[in-house]
Parts: C-alpha cells; structure tokens; sequence
C-alpha cells in the first residue's frame, strides 16, 4: 500500500441552489417555474421509474406540477444501472415532446438519467451519447433540470457525474471532475455482475476500504468522529478507528447483508472482482491512498 501524493488544492463546484425540509415535494412546480421559467405550450419531462410510482410518491410531484399549470410527461422505466439504451429513449421522448425541463424523480439511477436527458435533449446539442464519455467531456449546455431524490446515496443531485451501464459488465460515466474513491469503485462490480443497489455494494466495502485508508486518511476520521461520536476520547487513530467500528455497526443495525456470502457471491469470483474494479481509475486516482488490484482483493476477502 502507498499513500497518494497528497493534492495540492481543489476546486468545489456544485448545484446553484439546494432545498431541503418537510414538504418540499409540494414546492416543486413552484420551483420548476422559478427556474424553468412559467409554464408555457412545452412540457416538463418528468424521469422516475417503476419503484417511485408504486411507492405513492409520483402523485405529489405530478400535483404540484399539474397546480403550477405545466403539461407533463412522464418517463417511469429507469431501473437500477440503468442501461444506455433506455437512458436514450427518455432522451429521445424528450426530444419529441419538445420539453422546456426536466425533473428527476428517485434514486442516483433516475437522476443520473435526468442529468443525460437535460443534455441530451437541448436543441443546440450536437454530441451523440457515446461521445460524451469522460472527464470534462460535456459543454455546460442543457435543459433547466431539478433533482428530487429520494435515497440518501451516492449525492447524485449536486454531484456533476452521470454514469450508465454501457455494457454486461461495464459503465462508462459523463463526469466533470467529481471527487470519489475507492469504496464507489469496489462497488460498481458488485453492481454490475451481482445487480446488487448501488448503496448495498458501498456498504459492503465501506468499512473495510476505509480500514485500508487509515495510515493516510485517520486525521480526517478522527475529526468526523468528533463531529458522530463527540463521546469518542484518546488519540487520533483511537477517534478515527472508533468512527469505523461506528459505520460498521450502523450497516448491522439497517439489517442490510454485511458479507459477500449473504449476497450470493462466491469466494472464487473475488479475483475478477478485482480485477474490473482497477477499470474505475477516474475514481481510484483519488484513493487517500493507492490502491493496486491486490489490495482491492485484499478488500473484497475482508468483506467476504
């Protein structure tokens, strides 16, 4: 294990404007003529999937939309990792519809797909989807878009990243520099062979992946356990193995699986797991510390 060069500074870009608190759903048309402008003869596109509109929670979106006097239309058939093709049709439904805005409705799969339909869909928009793989790939060009999620998981509503499923066992993503690591790299293989959540295959990894950070990263962890666990007393690996144990145990008490074996993955598939994860280098090249495909096996068998 080698501890990454440390960064020589940073830039923090994130979403205009964020709103948060109880019954901010029924501010949403209110919010979509703020910034999409008032409603005109064009449409909102709203993106959710199958889950949200069995949940009851499509209702008051559409309410609130319906009473601010916009006409919707409605895409519901993003699923988890949400394959390129079906994040194009809401594109193209976009594009035929002729939508002054789009609103993504659920987890980091609809919002992501939100993100590329608002592109996508925006009349000086030349690219095609394949060409807007990357880093910095994408001209600040799109649709009046507003995220409504409804998971608190990978931050997709303020974060400038898209990812999609390319492939059986591949994503590609439309980032402009966004700041993850390793615990979302170890992840997506988990998601891609296994069709595990997205936030089930982060909590798998989670405290192990912090375990390997610790000889970089323990000042960090200490000062979030004085902010968790202000009980939290001794030294700064003492706070920051204390912040740890306390993320592992938060796992447990969810009653999500903690180990690899209750998810139906064998022991004899960690080394191709591996193996995939060392393709996610946008996110591991800013690992605390650096991480090779041994050590991301030596991950998976600790979570296994």
């Amino acid at each position: 294990m080698q501890q990454a060069a440390p960064a020589t500074g940073y830039i923090f870009r994130s979403v205009g404007h964020v709103e948060a608190g109880a019954g901010c759903l029924r501010r949403l048309g209110a919010l979509t003529a703020r910034f999409a402008g008032a409603p005109g003869r064009a449409p909102v596109l709203l993106v959710t999937d199958p889950a949200v509109c069995a949940g009851g929670l499509l209702e008051p979106a559409l309410q609130s939309l319906q009473d601010a006097g916009f006409a919707i239309r409605v895409f519901d058939q993003i699923c988890a990792d949400a394959p390129d093709h079906l994040v194009l049709r809401a594109c193209r439904r976009a594009r035929d519809d002729g939508v002054a805005a789009v609103v993504g409705l659920g987890g980091s799969a609809c919002l992501d797909a939100a993100k590329i339909t608002a592109c996508m869909a925006h009349p000086r928009q030349s690219l095609q989807l394949s060409q807007l793989y990357g880093v910095d790939s994408l001209e600040p060009r799109r649709l009046p878009l507003l995220q409504v999620p409804t998971t608190a998981g990978s931050g997709s509503e303020v974060s400038r990243v898209a990812v999609l499923t390319t492939g059986e066992t591949t994503r590609s993503g439309i980032v402009n520099r966004a700041l993850l690591a390793a615990v979302h790299a170890l992840g997506y293989p988990l998601g891609l062979r296994h069709r595990l959540a997205h936030g089930l295959s982060n909590a798998l990894v989670l405290p192990h992946v912090l375990r390997f950070n610790l000889p970089a990263a323990a000042p960090r962890y200490a000062e979030l356990a004085q902010v968790l666990l202000p009980q939290a007393g001794g030294d700064t690996p003492s706070r920051a193995h204390a912040l740890i144990d306390h993320l592992a145990a938060l796992c447990r008490r969810s009653g999500l699986p903690t180990r690899l074996r209750d998810c139906g993955i064998a022991q004899s598939g960690l080394a191709l797991l591996a193996r995939e994860a060392m393709a996610q280098q946008r996110l591991l090249r800013n690992n605390p510390c650096t991480l090779t495909e041994a050590d991301a096996l030596g991950v998976y068998r600790a979570a296994f």
